[in-house]
């Protein structure tokens, strides 16, 4: 409104510059696009990675079932067995998140190197510097990619200890007596 009436004024000629983010909208627009799909595929990658756990914690549980039942004849309290298999799912968080932190980290100081071989292997080039307009990648580095590191990994380690409770609920639920008997 400002804008129009100065240039209704006189002060300001009638093609005077327009704002950054009205002249970009359709690339802002397709940032943010891009955003939500990667919000989307992260969340189907964290949905599909709990359910493997609790998939992998519950075959545990099932293949434990004799020395389930022997530790409840022993007198084992339930939080005890139930202790055993919540920290199995979060060893395996833990586990994952090591592995997946180192990637990550490798990945990002070596970005630019990796996107170079590609290219020189299959002629394909990953951001093209015409649609993206960058001549590199930019990526965290040092103290601030540790730090993004940990921002990442404490939640994926909560939600796989998480995602172990279930099964967990389940063999604390077992009957020693049912347990041994199927043996």
């Amino acid at each position: 409104e400002l804008s129009a009436a100065l240039r209704d004024a006189g002060v300001m000629p009638a093609t005077a510059p327009g704002v950054w983010e009205d002249e970009k909208r359709s690339l802002l627009e397709a940032v943010n696009r891009e955003k939500m799909i990667l919000s989307l595929i992260i969340g189907f990658i964290l949905v599909l990675a709990g359910g493997l756990i609790v998939i992998g914690v519950y075959q545990l549980v099932s293949e434990k079932v004799k020395d389930i039942g022997i530790l409840k004849a022993l007198g084992h309290s339930p939080w005890g067995i139930r202790s055993v298999f919540m920290f199995n799912a979060l060893f395996i968080g833990l586990f994952g998140a090591a592995i997946g932190c180192a990637a990550g980290v490798m990945i990002s100081q070596y970005l630019n190197e990796i996107e170079d071989f590609i290219d020189r292997m299959t002629g394909i080039r990953l951001f093209p510097p015409d649609v993206y307009f960058l001549t590199y990648i930019p990526s965290v580095k040092g103290w601030e990619l540790a730090h993004l590191a940990i921002n990442i990994a404490v939640p994926a380690v909560l939600w796989s200890f998480a995602c172990g409770i279930l099964p967990a609920l389940a063999a604390a639920r077992k009957d020693p007596v049912e347990a041994l008997h199927n043996e």
